[in-house]
């Protein structure tokens, strides 16, 4: 499993408000923004091996919240980031079967699973935090 952990200053916009009467200009401005953000937090520790893979992507809001399909935005612009710095060599369903997006409302004395591996370097002022696990893909049939 790969894991990235990327603080979201000033990077949270709903899929909503990016799509809504954004001028494609300030939409840029995010997309590079967001690259920024993945050069400096998605360091490729190692090649994937196999390949499709499952990207689980993980928004822990200590602020208010996004509905989940809002942050879908996000995560697609941290997925072509990804593309770009060669971490993904593309994002068609070749490369990436599965994206997952979850949302987690933490309060104060709250952690999740992915903190016991965190450096501790962590913030005291409330913040934004994306997950984001690459692990490969298991097709698994409804039954």
């Amino acid at each position: 499993m790969i894991t990235f952990r990327i603080p979201l200053n000033g990077l949270k916009t709903s899929t909503n408000l990016f799509y809504v009467g954004t001028h494609w200009s300030k939409r840029k401005e995010l997309k590079d923004s967001i690259l920024s953000y993945a050069r400096v937090f998605c360091k490729k520790s190692r090649a994937i091996e196999r390949w499709p893979v499952s990207i689980r992507y993980r928004f822990i809001f200590e602020t208010r919240p996004l509905d989940t399909l809002n942050t879908a935005i996000l995560a697609k612009m941290f997925e072509d980031s990804l593309c770009t710095l060669e971490i993904l060599p593309d994002d068609s369903p070749q490369y990436v079967a599965e994206s997952i997006l979850e949302v987690i409302k933490q309060g104060p004395g709250k952690s999740s699973p992915a903190d016991k591996k965190a450096p501790k370097t962590r913030p005291k002022a409330k913040e934004d935090w994306l997950e984001i696990f690459i692990i490969p893909y298991e097709f698994k049939p409804d039954n």
